[in-house]
């Protein structure tokens, strides 16, 4: 199963150790489903299953459950002039991290956390912080996928980068670098929210990174509060940090590490400085996570419509109850990946170009999974006024109706080019469901008439 024990799959586990052996598996499988580091709450191209499952989904005799995390985890190459590095389909964000570090070189952007594998972040569209950077994908040059019919193929066109595993089983990556660097990191707390949602989308441009929590409910007036990370590369000089998060708009700078528990290697950085991988991700290397105990549920809006959607969530009646941290934000650029929830054609208008924020929960799991149920199709509804879509790993509503809607065949020429690619790398669907199965077959069939 996964992290939180959600999503269970009953398969034939193989741990291949060569490119050679992945071939083989998938020719002779029935069924793939690719797992990584188990963070991802939810397969959306796995079994149908329910939202929230606490046993597995019915076996399915010929599903092979691939899991490159065990062997084929490593760092192949890394190209100092070239600022690249050659990673395996399993290979994990932080021994990247750790390689890139002894060669004198960095990647641009990373997720929250660092154990999971480039490869799970780039293909369900996970992303970093900041206004011109896009999901973690856009790192990527090119990808080696072993296809549903058997075939190795080297993917060098981006719009085919964010798959979700349905072209394949990425075996090789191959990521653009830079030069090491490290971050300087300013924290502000108790920023009143009424005062935030006014200026939120300059607030959310005003650096190159930007992350903020936001507490609906709670504040010196009970009007809610936010705590805040703003971060910059550290450069010759180092300016004197602003007193308030923004002009007019209060919060005050927080020095003390932000407690998530009780473990000594859970609270996060605040005002400070230190290298890019620290800086950028929540959790030190190595950290001991708090990874059974809670869900995660992720939409995306344009920047632009930040203030209203917020306005809209804070109207959930007592969804503060199965949070555990608030309502996390943080903004993302546009890119050019068919399947991306921050594909430019979604709009999402400011300044720089096009750009997102995505709308992070993290609710605590209860018995039954109902209360955690609801709170997902709350916030589905709450925020169905501003073309939300979901990130592919966390918990959504998933259905065929979703499916065509937002990235059917006829939804946009990337779709189109993605999904007829989809049917010819994987003709007998060994790496998808039925709803995938059914967008793609009758939509193809639809934009040819």
């Amino acid at each position: 199963s996964n992290w939180a024990g959600n999503v269970h799959y009953a398969g034939r586990v193989v741990a291949p150790k060569t490119v050679d052996e992945v071939v083989r598996c998938v020719r002779s499988a029935d069924r793939i489903q690719v797992v990584g580091s188990g963070h991802s709450v939810i397969h959306p191209a796995g079994p149908p299953a329910p939202l929230i499952s606490s046993s597995p989904t019915d076996p399915h005799d010929g599903l092979v459950v691939l899991d490159l995390t065990q062997h084929m985890n490593r760092v192949l190459s890394v190209d100092e002039g070239a600022w690249t590095c050659c990673v395996e389909g399993g290979c994990s964000i932080e021994r990247i991290a750790l390689e890139l570090e002894m060669r004198g070189l960095a990647l641009e952007n990373m997720p929250s956390l660092h154990v999971v594998t480039f490869a799970g972040a780039a293909l369900t569209g996970t992303h970093g912080c900041g206004h011109r950077r896009a999901v973690i994908a856009d790192m990527i040059g090119s990808m080696t996928v072993v296809g549903g019919d058997g075939q190795l193929r080297e993917v060098a066109d981006r719009r085919l980068f964010v798959h979700l595993g349905l072209l394949g089983v990425v075996v090789h990556l191959m990521l653009r670098c830079m030069p090491f660097y490290r971050v300087r990191q300013r924290c502000y707390d108790n920023i009143p929210l009424p005062a935030f949602l006014e200026r939120s989308v300059e607030i959310m441009q005003s650096a190159s990174q930007a992350q903020f929590w936001v507490d609906f409910k709670h504040g010196v007036d009970g009007r809610g509060k936010v705590l805040g990370w703003l971060r910059e590369r550290c450069g010759t000089s180092e300016p004197e940090a602003p007193a308030e998060v923004f002009p007019g708009v209060g919060g005050a700078l927080r020095f003390d590490p932000i407690p998530l528990g009780e473990a000594p290697d859970w609270p996060i950085h605040a005002t400070g400085s230190g290298p890019w991988y620290d800086m950028l991700a929540f959790f030190r290397l190595s950290a001991t996570l708090p990874i059974n105990d809670s869900l995660q549920t992720e939409f995306f809006v344009a920047l632009s419509a930040l203030p209203d959607a917020l306005r809209a969530l804070s109207r959930i009646p007592n969804l503060e109850q199965v949070m555990s941290h608030g309502c996390e934000v943080r903004p993302v650029a546009a890119d050019d990946f068919a399947l991306s929830p921050c594909h430019a054609r979604f709009g999402g208008h400011a300044l720089g170009g096009p750009t997102f924020a995505g709308l992070h929960f993290t609710l605590d799991v209860d018995p039954s999974g109902a209360k955690v149920s609801n709170a997902v199709r709350e916030i589905e509804l709450a925020l169905r006024p501003f073309g939300a879509r979901p990130h592919w790993g966390k918990l959504f509503t998933n259905s065929v109706t979703f499916l065509d809607a937002v990235y059917g065949p006829r939804q946009h020429p990337d779709c189109a080019f993605f999904w007829s690619t989809m049917l010819e790398w994987d003709p007998t669907g060994k790496l998808r469901n039925c709803w995938f199965d059914d967008v793609a077959t009758k939509g193809c069939a639809q934009a040819k008439l």
